[in-house]
């Protein structure tokens, strides 16, 4: 019984590993040239299969990030480096 109780649990931990999370980041990105100016840099941080991408309409002007790898503070310090600021939201 223990055993399959483990046995699920494992199956459960992986599959949960498997969802990336979506990070959402409060920008001062206004232009879609700025955007431009990102992307190949942003691009490179998805190499992994993720996805990014900007609501410029949006008052905060949000970055979502969905990727499967670690990048949070790679996406800020990409943003923040080229003078734009980047806070994540919870």
């Amino acid at each position: 019984m223990v055993a399959a109780v483990n046995k699920e649990m494992k199956g459960m931990m992986n599959r949960a590993e498997a969802v990336a999370p979506v990070l959402v980041f409060r920008t001062s990105v206004q232009h879609g040239a700025q955007v431009e100016l990102l992307r190949p840099q942003l691009d490179l941080l998805m190499h992994g299969g993720g996805e990014w991408n900007f609501d410029l309409e949006d008052r905060d002007r949000i970055l979502r990030v969905d990727s499967p790898g670690l990048v949070r503070e790679r996406v800020q310090a990409l943003l923040e480096g080229h003078g734009f600021t980047c806070d994540e939201l919870e």
